[in-house]
């Protein structure tokens, strides 16, 4: 039986504290304890045990009955335990009316400072997903903690990564560099590999390549057919990742095998049916609602065909990586479309777009 990982939460409001702390130990994956933040900052009283992971919230400046209060927050705490314990991950812990109302301030950036962010309603909500995110965050980290070389090859092992087909696509993608930290390595993992569709897909991603719904995409019998491209590395996401290249060597293999000696080629989902006699829907695109799509609308995230899309710049990713597009259905009806993301070419055909809507 797998040991849980030892869970430390600030807070400085004690019944809600000791009410999450205890909803997180309800299972074997984690025990939590409760912890006061230190009105003095004193950080050894963090580490009477082995602590895996700091879950700690953004306001600790409020006043609890004959207690001296802190008068500081979460981030300058994070700050001081990244440099006591730079192995163990460090959570912001928050809720969603703060974030929102604060969504622009640097502590809603997990890169800035914390590891990742989970919002209390979460907790509530979906207690169990939230337990197994916590869990994979800690482990990957004692993972890559455990790195005796901190090199190129120790990352590889990290992702499961094969070194004939998956290395030249990783080395693209800006890893750290040999010497590397645990926290240098966990955010090129979790925020670019794990994040950019390219290298690894999700199921949105890996079901629109393969031009069927997700429906069909994760039905059992395809999941067992395609079980050799998903990704089993370090901080595996509940929801699953895809290596790209290994799921078009599957495509083209199928193909390949049903069309053996004719003259056409069939798509993945006629050869899928032609050779298991199991049915798979077709990816329908979000602008035309007709099948065809082939890529993924970057604000919608939901299908559509690349001609009806355009470029878009949202963040830094790198070149490895599939390019941003928005559809043209975001373009016309969707709030959170920012004009000046798109190239100037692409600009002059937003009004365009949207007086054909």
């Amino acid at each position: 039986m797998l040991m849980a990982i030892k869970v430390c939460l600030v807070d400085d409001t004690e019944v809600e504290g000791l009410r999450y702390a205890e909803l997180l130990s309800d299972s074997d994956r984690l025990l939590t304890r409760f912890t006061f933040p230190p009105s003095d900052l004193d950080l050894d009283v963090f580490f009477s045990e082995d602590v895996g992971l700091f879950l700690i919230d953004y306001e600790l400046i409020g006043r609890q009955p004959n207690r001296p209060h802190a008068n500081y927050y979460g981030g300058t705490l994070a700050t001081a335990l990244r440099q006591r314990s730079p192995d163990t991950p460090l959570v912001l812990l928050t809720r969603r009316t703060l974030a929102l109302w604060h969504h622009d301030r640097p502590f809603v950036e997990p890169s800035q400072i914390f590891d990742g962010e989970l919002y209390k309603d979460e907790i509530d909500d979906d207690l169990d997903r939230v337990v197994k995110q916590l869990s994979e965050l800690a482990k990957g980290f004692i993972l890559l903690k455990a790195k005796q070389e901190r090199n190129w090859d120790e990352l590889l092992v990290a992702l499961d990564a094969s070194p004939e087909e998956e290395a030249a696509l990783l080395r693209e993608a800006n890893p750290p560099a040999d010497g590397w930290t645990t926290v240098q390595a966990s955010r090129w993992i979790r925020h670019v590999i794990l994040q950019y569709p390219g290298v690894l897909y999700d199921n949105v991603h890996a079901a629109t390549a393969l031009g069927i719904s997700v429906e069909s995409f994760t039905t059992t019998e395809l999941q067992s057919f395609l079980h050799q491209a998903r990704y089993t590395g370090v901080f595996s996401p509940i929801d699953g990742r895809w290596w790209r290249n290994r799921l078009f060597r599957l495509r083209e293999n199928i193909v390949s095998e049903v069309t053996s000696g004719e003259l056409s080629r069939l798509p993945f989902r006629d050869a899928f049916q032609r050779k298991f006699q199991i049915e798979l829907n077709h990816a329908v695109s979000v602008v035309t609602e007709k099948p065809g799509a082939d890529w993924v609308c970057y604000i919608l995230n939901q299908p559509a065909e690349i001609e009806n899309t355009l470029v878009y710049y949202p963040d830094n990713r790198p070149s490895v990586m599939d390019e941003a597009r928005v559809s043209f259905k975001a373009i016309r009806e969707s709030p959170y479309v920012k004009d000046e993301l798109f190239d100037v070419e692409s600009g002059e055909l937003l009004e365009e777009i949207r007086a054909n809507s």
